[in-house]
């Protein structure tokens, strides 16, 4: 059964609730407002469950309700909860206090119209208010969406309430509708709070420097480098991207306030400060810092090492994860020719009872193919390397390769080798792609043999050219040079010829 304006429900304490009017709708239900009988007015928030198991509805209620009872000027009163169990057929509610006056959402959209700021005063009574509500809260509970339109404020009073605590996390699973594993609103999320691991106060300390950082600039300090605003260019975002510096944006900022938002916004959560009690009181003593020596200069070189080394740390994790993905994008790429060689393996084992051949994957870059007797092997390994930029039409090499014989045709065989011009101990194979900004390429095989000019006989006609030289002649593919070479895209006709001579 919906809830809707002139419905009575139950309570806190047993008492019943009119509801008179809808004051919003969201992803997750509606907010109403409704009325005890001794015309106290309160709120009504209403939670979609459908797409819940009966499993999660319990334990997400349940963790609901240890937010009940949680009294502090700075926290909204939640009153009651019903999980539906009894509401004649209705979605799960909350009953809570009332607040007229908007929110902190509210405050900074009138700034941004009027284009000025929170004075530093206003700032730190705002931050010590925030402070004090999110140390009751997460005694109790983890909030899991702190930002600015959960801050309310009541009206004719400058005293700030925390809403919607513990209500991200069954707001989010009721809806289904975030594509990644955590909780809340994603410019305030911390890193780890798009994982799959515990919820922690630390993850509302950080959605609170962001929202520090918000109050005193008016920005945002981290956002995706694209213009995509998708969960994963946000978690890049706050995993990899250093915040923006706030003292280009409030110069006359206070290197104390400075270095309390940039450590609340680490993206280590044991670097973040330990507890909100160590926020008021960093919040409250560096409102009176007087007498004793002048050490600002000091303490702005502090303040700038410090957020320097911030950025440094991001870069760094920055470029370990780039890495990363590199290495598994190449990793993946080089299943081609591994994929050519096996589907042939199965082909002639699919056809045969004798003879059969053994692939057999040793790791990302190394496959070996053995047949049931026989002491000869194909080999097929890769190497990742740097960029090589061929400065020819082949573009960037990224991986090089070789799928040879092992053990390499020996002394006495080698003049059939050179006789039978499809047979030959070994090939290279070079992943390249078009330039360095692009991800995927394709694969080419080559083959060397050496310069009849140069008068050397010591390997077969055709060979794959060792890890260490192929760099080198990749760059002079096409001069005169102690070797000759022919190079195809990656096919199954070379890998065939190696396998000839293992059987």
């Amino acid at each position: 059964m919906d809830i809707r304006p002139g419905a009575v429900l139950e309570g806190p304490d047993g008492k019943l609730v009119k509801i008179e009017a809808i004051l919003g709708q969201g992803g997750f239900g509606q907010v109403f407002a409704g009325r005890l009988p001794d015309g106290t007015q309160v709120a009504v928030k209403t939670l979609l469950t459908a797409a819940l198991r009966d499993d999660e509805l319990r334990v997400l209620q349940n963790e609901v309700k240890h937010a009940v009872g949680i009294e502090h000027p700075n926290v909204i009163r939640l009153l009651y909860v019903n999980d539906g169990g009894s509401s004649g057929g209705r979605p799960p509610y909350f009953i809570m206090e009332y607040i007229e006056g908007g929110s902190l959402r509210t405050m900074l959209e009138r700034h941004q119209e009027s284009g000025s700021r929170f004075t530093i005063d206003e700032l730190r009574a705002l931050y010590l208010q925030i402070a004090e509500g999110m140390c009751a809260v997460n005694k109790r509970v983890v909030h899991r969406d702190l930002k600015p339109e959960n801050v309310l404020v009541a009206a004719g009073e400058a005293q700030l309430k925390i809403a919607d605590f513990g209500l991200a996390k069954l707001a989010g699973a009721a809806t289904r509708s975030a594509s990644f594993k955590g909780w809340g609103t994603p410019p305030y999320q911390a890193p780890e709070a798009f994982e799959d691991g515990p919820n922690t106060p630390a993850m509302d300390v950080y959605a609170a420097g962001v929202m520090f950082f918000e109050l005193a600039t008016l920005e945002w300090p981290i956002e995706p480098k694209s213009g995509d605003r998708g969960p994963l260019a946000w978690r890049n975002a706050h995993l990899l991207t250093a915040p923006k510096d706030i003292r280009k944006l409030r110069p006359e900022m206070p290197h104390e306030l400075v270095q309390l938002i940039a450590q609340m916004m680490q993206k280590d959560p044991a670097r973040r400060p330990p507890s909100w009690l160590d926020v008021k009181e960093r919040l409250i003593g560096g409102r009176h810092v007087s007498g004793g020596p002048d050490v600002s200069a000091l303490l702005s070189k502090v303040t700038s090492t410090y957020i320097q080394a911030t950025e440094r740390e991001a870069r760094a994790r920055e470029a370990a994860e780039r890495s990363k993905e590199r290495q598994a994008l190449l990793e993946q790429a080089f299943g081609e020719p591994v994929e050519i060689l096996r589907g042939l393996v199965d082909a002639l084992n699919n056809v045969t009872s004798v003879g059969k051949l053994t692939l057999r994957v040793l790791g990302p870059l190394h496959v070996e193919v053995k047949p049931q007797s026989g002491h000869v092997r194909l080999i097929l390994e890769g190497q990742i390397i740097d960029d090589l930029d061929t400065k020819s039409s082949n573009g960037v090499a990224r991986v090089i390769g070789s799928a040879r014989l092992d053990p390499t045709p020996s002394v006495k065989n080698r003049e059939e080798i050179y006789r039978n011009q499809d047979s030959f101990g070994s090939f290279s194979l070079v992943y390249f792609v078009s330039s360095a900004s692009e991800r995927f390429g394709r694969w080419t095989q080559i083959r060397f043999e050496i310069n009849p000019l140069m008068r050397e006989v010591s390997y077969p006609r055709w060979f794959a050219v060792d890890f260490r030289d192929l760099s080198h002649q990749l760059k002079v593919l096409n001069a005169m040079g102690r070797y000759q070479h022919e190079r195809c895209p990656v096919s199954d006709e070379w890998f065939k010829a190696l396998l000839i001579q293992i059987l």
